[in-house]
């Protein structure tokens, strides 16, 4: 969780951001690049005692450099390759003066020397590192995410405490380009564009082939339906809305849209042979349960082993397999129900044979110029002309 303060002078007000941030729920280690500055020790040789103890000034700053940074002492080949040993103080011993005094060196002569005996050692911290970008000055204000906590849930609670507190508008706060608050901002819109592109996709490609509006309207309202089960899956799992639950998300536009296909295009032809709307919709219903049940449950089956993550490293993948296997389960039950009654909102009382649903006073009128306002085709044949030899 990184955020840059920039514009204007951002040092006066970042200590107000770090104490806003240190105290959001679910944040650790927070740092400010102002006030938090880097440990340092200063290490100053006296030449005259080294020279006395037969000691290599060289040989001491490296001692002192494999202490604390680690030095590697030797490599070995394994079975998964190549491996170091590197030698490092222990983390306990790194912050005490007496314990870097104490690095024992070997003096030209042979004999054991310790770095303090020639050497004056002191805190030092480092002065602040001053950014700037288009001539700004920027100031990084960072923390890690507590762990049993996500990156979106500590940002918004962020934000929250973020507004409590008053800003000259020259002060910006905003992620740092490329961090991963700004990458998680640009899949966020990324994705949901997406979301809502296809939905239109879908929509407009409906229209194309039903030469029609209503019908491609009615079929859309299975989509509903699947994002309950797809959210409800996410919570009885424990999974988060991820890059990946987002696109499962997105498959599942183009999925669950086919229940609603089978029933409204079967229904639309029970139509066409002269059934109410109440008797096309039951019959399409009872007719097509058996193919939108066998089409579901082969599409759970494919995505049952992603859902398991039986494979190291595949759970972060699996919330795309929970998804899709909720939000078909979803539509399974509730497009049956939601869809017929939808139908029988939305659909005209009147259909003609080219599949083009119209409203109540246009269907009368075709139905009128056809004879006596009979539906279409059930037309009285005419009688037929008695031929002369």
């Amino acid at each position: 969780l990184v955020t840059d303060v920039q514009g204007g002078d951002p040092t006066k007000y970042a200590d107000q951001i770090y104490d806003l941030l240190r105290n959001t729920p679910g944040t650790a280690n927070v740092y400010s690049a102002v006030s938090s500055l880097q440990p340092q020790v200063e290490l100053t040789f006296d030449r005259e005692k080294a020279r006395a103890l037969d000691v290599s000034l060289g040989t001491a700053t490296t001692a002192a450099r494999a202490a604390f940074g680690g030095a590697i002492a030797t490599q070995f080949e394994t079975a998964d390759g190549l491996e170091q040993v590197q030698v490092i103080y222990p983390r306990e011993n790194q912050t005490s003066l007496a314990e870097v005094a104490n690095i024992p060196i070997r003096a030209a002569n042979g004999n054991i020397v310790h770095l303090g005996d020639f050497s004056a050692m002191q805190w030092s911290p480092a002065p602040p590192l001053i950014t700037r970008v288009d001539r700004n000055t920027v100031v990084d204000i960072s923390a890690n995410v507590a762990p049993g906590n996500t990156l979106s849930n500590v940002q918004k609670a962020f934000q929250q405490r973020l507004k409590s507190i008053t800003l000259p508008e020259n002060i910006v706060v905003r992620p740092r380009p490329l961090g991963q608050q700004d990458l998680m901002g640009q899949t966020l819109a990324g994705l949901g564009g997406s979301l809502i592109l296809s939905i239109v996709l879908v929509f407009l490609l409906m229209v194309a082939l039903y030469n029609s509006y209503r019908s491609p309207l009615i079929i859309l309202f299975s989509v509903p339906v699947a994002a309950v089960g797809a959210l409800g899956a996410l919570a009885l799992t424990r999974e988060t809305l991820n890059l990946f639950s987002l696109i499962g998300t997105i498959l599942l536009v183009g999925i669950v849209t086919k229940n609603g296909i089978l029933l409204v295009d079967y229904a639309n032809t029970l139509r066409e042979r002269g059934k109410n709307k109440l008797e096309a919709i039951q019959e399409s219903a009872f007719t097509r349960f058996r193919p939108i049940i066998m089409t579901s449950i082969s599409v759970v089956a494919g995505n049952f082993p992603l859902a398991l993550a039986l494979e190291p490293g595949s759970s972060v993948r699996s919330s795309l397999g929970v998804v899709v296997i909720g939000g078909i389960l979803s539509s399974l039950i509730l497009t049956l129900v939601l869809v017929p009654i939808m139908y029988m909102i939305l659909a005209p009382e009147h259909f003609h044979a080219t599949h083009k649903l119209e409203d109540d006073d246009g269907g009368a009128d075709a139905g009128a110029a056809h004879g006596n306002g009979k539906p279409h085709g059930m037309e009285t044949p005419p009688e037929p002309v008695p031929s002369t030899a």
